[in-house]
């Protein structure tokens, strides 16, 4: 009986050890390049930061959500579009989508010409270099 105690607790600590690391684990390059890009764009991306975006949309290494989070992020003119609205939400609800995905698409949501603060927060965090 204590075995079974040892090793389920065992096996809950090593779970929860490596969950920072999965989290990390799910943070592409693409979905780093973007929370970088919504950290630090006012209005609009700038002509930089499209060249990145047009990348990432025609890469096929990109996901779906990827994808979708970038060309969103390309038409973007202080406040996403109503018609990217809905595409948007799906990422953001989406159990397929990364947490990373989640996480950018819930700051282009309430992305009013700046982030705000608490979303700003939560993209730092996704960010490896400042």
């Amino acid at each position: 009986m204590k075995t079974k105690l040892l090793s389920l607790s065992l096996l809950f600590s090593a779970a929860f050890a490596t969950l920072p690391l999965a989290q990390a684990a799910e943070t592409s390059w693409a979905t780093e390049q973007m929370a970088k890009i919504v950290l630090h764009m006012e209005n609009a991306p700038n002509a930089d930061d499209r060249v990145a975006l047009e990348d990432i949309s025609m890469d096929s290494a990109s996901t779906i959500h990827e994808k979708a989070l970038a060309d969103t992020l390309l038409k973007v003119d202080k406040k996403i579009r109503p018609a990217d609205k809905k595409s948007i939400m799906r990422i953001w609800i989406s159990p397929n989508a990364s947490e990373t995905e989640r996480s950018i698409a819930k700051a282009l949501l309430k992305f009013d010409s700046t982030l705000d603060n608490k979303n700003r927060e939560i993209l730092s965090q996704l960010v490896t270099t400042e």
